[in-house]
């Protein structure tokens, strides 16, 4: 089940997007509905929701200004909106997807159906890390399988190894 919220300030939109939801997307639940930027940063720090519908044109300012108000890690974001000039910028800030209004039922289960196996993925490659470091601390890690050009090739692990570039990872490292 994904948590969420919806940022929409028109009414009849609001209503159609929380109908769709309910009737398509059942892994969804509709945590609370927003109107404006200031309700939205309250929302989203009150529910804490994995998941926003965020219309773009609000009456008190954007959904990109909403973004710019909450802390990171943001929830994951589905920008749903009659403007199609701010799709870029979305894709900037890695939303899971953009929906122009009206919205077609097809585009929204697979918007959240992204953000499903999002999360999923996430899950995974933290749980692979996880354990990655663990086997490491216990010393039951010596060795590991890298691809490389030619296929596989078993590496032995002495000392430090750093993953992704950027994580250094020792024995007894927490």
């Amino acid at each position: 089940m994904i948590t969420a919220i919806i940022v929409e300030d028109e009414a009849h939109s609001r209503k159609t997007l929380s109908n769709f939801l309910t009737k398509y997307c059942k892994q969804v639940r509709l945590l609370h509905n927003a109107i404006n930027v200031a309700d939205a940063v309250q929302s989203i720090a009150e529910h804490k929701p994995e998941l926003v519908f965020m219309d773009i044109d609000l009456p008190d300012g954007t959904g990109f200004e909403v973004l710019d108000q909450i802390p990171k890690p943001w929830p994951r974001i589905i920008f749903v909106t009659a403007y199609n000039q701010y799709a870029v910028k979305a894709f900037q800030i890695s939303a899971i997807d953009y929906l122009l209004k009206p919205v077609d039922p097809d585009l929204l289960i697979k918007a959240v159906e992204k953000a499903s196996d999002s999360e999923d993925a996430l899950d995974q490659q933290t749980k692979k890390v996880e354990a990655f470091v663990e086997n490491r601390k216990t010393g039951r890690l010596s060795k590991m399988a890298l691809p490389t050009q030619h296929g596989v090739q078993l590496v032995r692990i002495d000392g430090k190894l750093y993953v992704l570039k950027q994580m250094e990872i020792t024995p007894g490292y927490t």
